[in-house]
């Protein structure tokens, strides 16, 4: 039996029924708990760089050195770069669908997916990063003969 097209739903067109609703209001939960959980330990693991450099460095390990100011601050502003971007689209995520749902607004809808996109592409940008950085601490052992 065949189908008429007429028949199949409009791929332009989408309708958000009652359950996708359901379905994205639940994700949005998810994604705001990850944002805030990803929020805190961003904030704690800058709080352990400097414990560590200040305070364990000097007195356990017995040397009285610490990193220089410098080096604590390039090493917390490059956890904040690579980490703030992902946390902030998903928030910004969440806050529009949330909104969008509630007044069945297409234009607040659309505006939270291109930060879902965002989220997506800063995540694969550090993934590349981090790949690129750990191919080539292999190289330069590899040529050290470390």
């Amino acid at each position: 039996m065949a189908t008429d097209i007429s028949d199949e739903p409009e791929i332009f067109g989408l309708n958000v029924d009652d359950t996708t609703k359901l379905y994205i209001s639940d994700s949005v939960r998810w994604a705001k708990f990850i944002a805030i959980i990803f929020s805190i330990l961003l904030v704690l693991f800058s709080g352990l760089i400097v414990f560590i450099n200040y305070v364990y460095l000097p007195v356990y390990m017995g040397t009285g050195q610490q990193m220089s100011f410098a080096s604590v601050v390039f090493i917390i502003a490059f956890i904040f770069l690579f980490n703030f971007f992902p946390v902030y689209y998903i928030t910004r995520f969440c806050i529009l669908v949330k909104k969008s749902v509630v007044t069945n607004n297409q234009f607040l809808f659309n505006k939270s997916m291109k930060y879902l996109k965002n989220h997506f592409k800063s995540i694969g940008i550090v993934t590349i990063v981090f790949i690129a950085l750990y191919v080539l601490g292999m190289v330069v052992t590899a040529i050290k003969g470390g």
